[in-house]
């Protein structure tokens, strides 16, 4: 058997070749390494780092002749999956299709049925699930007995129950980076050539119970050993010489004592003199001696998620931090030596156009080296998609087109008291405010690439006029 698995293009016009690809596909690499130990001839496309046209990506495909592919998709890309789910099932009608992924994930059902050329579903953590699907299908067995996947019988979609969650993320093998073409990549806060970042995780789980977060990887924490991630660490720096690794922890600082364990395994084994690295974590997460041990560890950037500048706005989506932990956080990464990354999100429920400009203003104050603002996205098997759907907090849905589920180019929701148009020039305001100040702009040109700044605006144009159209279209009819 077979395996081909695809991270499917951006398809659609108005994400197309816009922004580049910052790092292989974690989950990825990990269902790779997950089933080749186990004897299955597996590849990864990743069609978006080498921004495959429809005809490229055809021809790609055929080249590889697949017995199964397995397609991962995000909300926003379902569509792209499914294109290239149909591109696979053109070629051979044998070829087996299968959609896992975070949509997948929340919407098993309706997944299997909005889009018929997807086969198969896998639901939740997928590694096992997917091998046991797998092994399922060469021994025709009853796929009523795979725990973690949806499929079609007789005319039904059938949902089995989820898979138990890998408690001992040891025994799970390291990534398979070998299947990726690595100079595709780039890193972050970083326009660098040949410079290795890869994707690493020191857990899975979440115990927050914020609104807009749907807690995929499931609400218990799993932790591996520090020297299992000091390993890995090494294997990638020494086998594919990578300068820098992104932890995808959600929340990296989950368990101080353990972070310290970590950072002092990095300096004892001397991989701090080696590498640098970045996180993320919750401001309520973090303490100024641990901050000062990450940076001599070689952390050398920070991303703390605060999403809103109004007490009120954080306690009605269930942040659990408080303002003045996100006053401390930044101020001690940057007593510590680090850069300081920020993420905002603008139009929460309850929501108005004071509280959002509290945010703006807060980002200010707060002065990190990094800020980043989005408009709240309903994803689906969140708390805040049941919300949208009630209209609860003002909040409604415009559209049920999954290509608008985008965090910055998007158009899936509004409020009632702020709509879309206000929505997205208090958006474009809070990014002018932000940056345009003398010692922002060097910082704003570390992560925006001035070369794709024209393009972005031309598609962005091509979006508004589009939807001019169809109105246009929509009252003649």
């Amino acid at each position: 058997m077979k395996v081909l698995l695809i991270n499917p293009p951006k398809i659609s016009a108005i994400t197309e070749r816009v922004s580049y690809v910052h790092e292989p596909h974690h989950g990825l690499a990990y269902i790779a390494s997950y089933i080749k130990r186990h004897g299955i001839d597996v590849s990864i496309l990743d069609a978006q780092a080498e921004q495959l046209s429809v005809r490229e990506l055809t021809a790609r495909i055929a080249a590889e002749g697949p017995d199964v592919v397995g397609i991962t998709a995000p909300t926003f890309l379902i569509k792209s999956a499914h294109e290239t789910a149909r591109i696979s099932k053109a070629l051979s009608r044998d070829t087996l299709t299968v959609i896992g992924g975070y949509h997948a994930t929340a919407l098993p059902e309706q997944t299997l049925r909005e889009f018929p050329s997807f086969d198969l579903l896998v639901h939740g953590e997928g590694e096992a699930p997917f091998l046991e699907l797998l092994s399922a299908v060469a021994d025709r067995r009853d796929l009523g007995e795979v725990k973690g996947i949806a499929y079609r019988d007789s005319g039904h979609i059938r949902v089995n129950p989820q898979a138990v969650p890998i408690m001992d993320l040891d025994t799970l093998p390291f990534p398979s980076w070998e299947l990726f073409k690595l100079d595709m990549y780039h890193p972050h806060y970083s326009f660098k050539k040949g410079f290795l970042e890869l994707p690493i995780s020191t857990s899975r789980g979440c115990v927050s119970k914020c609104t807009t977060c749907a807690r995929v990887t499931g609400t218990r924490v799993r932790q591996r050993s520090v020297p299992s991630v000091i390993g890995e660490m090494q294997e990638m720096v020494d086998r594919f010489n990578a300068k820098r690794f992104v932890f995808m922890d959600e929340t990296f600082t989950i368990n101080i004592r353990r972070t310290h364990e970590l950072c002092d395994a990095m300096v004892q084994s001397g991989l701090s003199k080696r590498i640098e690295w970045l996180c993320q974590t919750r401001v309520d997460r973090v303490d100024p001696d641990l901050l000062k041990k990450m940076r001599r560890a070689g952390c050398f950037l920070i991303a703390y998620g605060i999403e809103s500048g109004n007490q009120d706005i954080l306690d009605r989506m269930k942040k659990g931090t408080r303002l003045d932990d996100a006053v401390n956080a930044v101020r001690w990464a940057k007593q510590a030596g680090m850069t300081v990354d920020t993420f905002f999100i603008l139009g929460l429920p309850y929501e108005t156009r004071d509280t959002i400009g509290h945010t703006i203003r807060f980002a200010v104050r707060l002065d990190p080296d990094y800020a980043n603002f989005f408009i709240t996205v309903p994803y689906p098997g969140t708390e805040v998609y049941s919300m949208a759907g009630k209209g609860e907090g003002g909040l409604r849905f415009l559209t049920d087109d999954w290509e608008t589920y985008g965090w910055q180019m998007g158009g899936s929701a509004e409020l009632g008291q702020v709509p879309r148009k206000q929505l997205e020039a208090l958006q474009l305001k809070a990014y002018l405010r932000f940056y345009l100040r003398p010692r922002k702009l060097k910082s704003m040109l570390n992560i925006v690439n001035i070369r794709v700044v024209p393009e972005y605006f031309y598609n962005l144009l091509r979006k508004r006029l589009s939807a001019g159209e169809a109105r246009m279209d929509g009252s003649t009819a």
